[in-house]
């Protein structure tokens, strides 16, 4: 029987492998093509959180407040399902989304009594690109179209999670130490969804200054390698 470790590196290059042909369905103009894809890839990145996250029994644990994270894993899921149809709908799912994973980052690092004198700064990380897209949005030099605001607000949400999870990584020894995981499960955690947070930005850069395929295949690789970080960081 093959061990764990051997499992999820098939998990891993199976996974990229797939993520790398989405780059090139994504933009080949077949939709049904990309459709089965992306949802191929969202099921997979769901499916192996939900697995880890059941089979190590995190909310028996840890306390049943990491329903947060099954919460937010599960809205980035529809979120990429809904948004093949509708930019808006799968945006706003992937905000609340965003929003859960920041309140399941804080619930983590305030119930091992991580005090936030540890981790404010991450908010400075967070301003900068939020408070340079408000300024691009009311001096009219970027138009958001018809999402206007809620381009920058959506922004906010993912840049809260992206720069929560930095501060996770920050503090993975400290909350090794406190016995609320291991020190790899914060850090890849953490990183995951740095990489997330990222993908974003190349989003908006796509839709709004340069459409070049290029930048919207970083968005992708980004987003599908950073997600799956996150959702397998849950079997470490």
């Amino acid at each position: 029987m093959l061990s764990p470790t051997v499992l999820i590196i098939a998990f891993i290059a199976l996974y990229t492998v797939i993520t790398v042909c989405y780059l090139f369905s994504e933009t080949s103009g077949n939709f049904a093509l990309r459709a089965v894809n992306k949802i191929g890839l969202a099921a997979l990145y769901l499916l192996i959180f939900c697995f880890a996250f059941f089979k190590f029994d995190y909310m028996g644990t840890q306390g049943t407040y990491q329903i947060v994270a099954l919460i937010g894993f599960a809205l980035a899921f529809l979120g990429d399902v809904v948004l093949l149809w509708s930019f808006i709908v799968g945006g706003a799912l992937f905000a609340a989304g965003n929003v859960a994973l920041f309140v399941y980052e804080l619930l983590v690092l305030s119930k091992n009594a991580i005090p936030f004198s540890d981790y404010w700064w991450f908010l400075l990380i967070f301003l900068a690109p939020v408070f340079y897209l408000f300024t691009q949005h009311f001096t009219k030099r970027v138009d958001f179209g018809k999402l206007g605001v809620g381009m920058p607000i959506y922004i906010a949400t993912v840049s809260l999670q992206g720069c929560g999870g930095f501060a996770m990584m920050a503090n993975a020894h400290a909350l090794q130490a406190a016995g609320a995981g291991t020190y790899l499960h914060f850090t890849v955690f953490g990183a995951g969804l740095f990489f997330f947070m990222v993908s974003d930005y190349f989003l908006t850069a796509h839709e709004y200054v340069n459409k070049h395929d290029w930048v919207l295949r970083c968005n992708s690789f980004c987003y599908f390698i950073g997600i799956m970080l996150a959702a397998i960081s849950f079997a470490f």
